[in-house]
């Protein structure tokens, strides 16, 4: 995960090479235009980081800034008069320190990028690299010392190590590390840095090895189609699942399943203030349209519900936002003026029919902001329709029951009880049917239970394939079995929409 990274920049040198060979007769430009693109790529990334904040966080668009501020130190540094006998740079250095650290501990992972955090981290490394390239060392410091240097010249092979490290760690543990454990790990990623600056990273850069244009080019082209070779191999194999046998091979394979992406990211950022995004439009007009609202278990629905519902002329909808009904107000991400701002645009599209569904996890879920969610969108006018909780737990996971058969090929998994479920799920159905008694036929309750665990117990099967890729998404065979629940509801809305006709 973390070699993002290498793309992003990667992709920004690229890019800036082109425009210093376009620019290089009009040097004076330059650096106004690179002032340019970097406010424009920080204001995208302003504008995009509440509707996907993914696409803020990973991609280049958003993140040249960063890099530019870091060429624009250079300039300040390269172009400004000499800062010798000035004593204040010294104390700017060390509060540049004090500010790095307020970024880590004052914020948590609820803020949003780029935000104040990111603005006050970048702007005091800014800072601190102008600081140190125009003030003289001198006697040593903490960022101009011996150890600081040396980190700082292994950093980024200490990047590249420390996190595989530390996660693999953690899967082979099944646990948070110990503060020991963490330290162990560190301490061989930085003898790895060590050993990859050393024999691999310095001798690149030093050695010449490629003499000419076309053996560079060429090398390049055979190193290309070798990893695309390989890449596409590893993908058409499904990372080499031959190498296992049955039935660990079908588990792993329904492992990999992915939901869909939510709404297409160039959609998000040609319309993002937009809470609504398009799914398929059958032309049918306003009356028969529903908008789907949910997270990653809406995701791993609506396409099929779109399809579905196409049949019956019904044309569907998606929210921008992956919030379920009681995360509005409760997460910074799913403020109540989004839920607002879902209802105007549904009432824009002229959608009046809402299908909600999401993990709403059993323990946990705050039943005062579904109940308020719940009335903000019938005192709306729409109707609602909400899915109870599909049946969950480690029971359902794939890629667990793998592990253990490859331990124990005759394990004995046993049932999953419909009890089990009704159990685990009880105070949110509850809530749930009692607010059906208060609404009436304007908040109605899907029960996918009824479809998934036919004669008492929870099917982990059907015809030989499993029904989720965890521990509660359905795979794509394990979302046909709920399509009789959704022709039910499809009937209704066609049936209602011609009764309004």
């Amino acid at each position: 995960l973390h070699t993002w990274s290498l793309a992003v920049e990667e992709q920004f040198y690229l890019l800036f090479g082109v425009l210093i060979l376009i620019l290089r007769r009009w040097a004076t430009v330059t650096t106004p235009l690179l002032l340019l693109c970097a406010a424009a790529s920080l204001g995208l990334g302003w504008l995009v980081m509440d509707s996907s904040p993914k696409t803020a966080f990973y991609l280049i668009p958003t993140r040249a800034w960063q890099m530019s501020l870091g060429i624009m130190a250079f300039l300040v540094a390269q172009k400004s008069a000499p800062w010798s006998g000035r004593r204040w740079p010294t104390g700017g250095r060390y509060f540049g320190v004090a500010l790095l650290f307020y970024s880590i501990l004052a914020f948590d992972e609820s803020d949003h990028f780029p935000g104040p955090q990111t603005l006050i981290a970048c702007g005091a490394t800014f800072a601190m690299l102008v600081l140190i390239a125009k003030t003289e060392i001198g006697s040593l410091t903490l960022l101009t010392s011996g150890p600081a240097r040396y980190l700082g010249k292994l950093s980024y092979s200490l990047y590249l190590w420390h996190w595989p490290l530390i996660v693999f760690t953690i899967l082979m543990l099944q646990r948070e590390l110990f503060w020991y454990e963490a330290a162990a790990a560190l301490l061989i990623a930085l003898l790895l840095a060590q050993l990859g600056y050393q024999y691999l990273e310095s001798p690149v850069r030093r050695r010449t090895l490629l003499t000419s244009p076309r053996h560079l080019l060429g090398t390049m082209g055979a190193c290309s189609a070798l990893i695309f070779v390989l890449g596409a191999g590893i993908v058409a194999t499904n990372g080499a699942l031959f190498r296992y046998e049955e039935p660990v091979r079908t588990l792993l394979l329904a492992a990999q399943e992915q939901t869909p992406y939510r709404c297409p990211k160039i959609f998000r950022v040609l319309n993002a203030r937009s809470e609504i995004c398009v799914l398929r439009d059958t032309g049918e007009g306003e009356q028969s349209s529903i908008l789907i609202m949910g997270d990653s278990h809406a995701d791993m629905l609506d396409e099929k519900i779109a399809l579905w519902a196409s049949e019956y002329g019904i044309s569907s909808y998606l929210t921008v936002r992956n919030c379920d009904l009681a995360e509005f107000g409760i997460r910074p991400h799913c403020r109540l003026s989004i839920l607002q701002k879902v209802l105007e645009d549904a009432d824009a599209l002229g959608i009046n029919t809402i299908v909600a569904i999401s993990s709403m996890e059993a323990t946990g879920v705050n039943l005062g902001a579904l109940s308020e969610s719940v009335a903000t969108i019938i005192g709306a006018g729409k109707t609602l329709h909400v899915s109870q909780m599909l049946p969950h737990g480690p029971y359902f996971d794939p890629s667990a029951r793998a592990a253990i058969l490859m331990r124990n090929p005759t394990a004995d998994f046993g049932r999953y009880t419909l009890q089990e479920y009704e159990a685990l799920t009880q105070e949110v159905n509850v809530a749930l049917e009692t607010s059906s008694e208060h609404y009436g036929r304007n908040l109605q309750i899907l029960d996918p239970a009824e479809y998934l665990c036919p004669n008492k117990h929870c099917d982990f099967y059907t015809g030989g394939y499993p029904n989720y890729t965890d521990e509660s998404h359905l795979t794509g065979v394990g979302v046909l079995r709920l399509r009789p629940m959704f022709d039910k509801l499809f009937k209704d809305i066609a049936r209602g929409s011609q009764q309004d006709d």
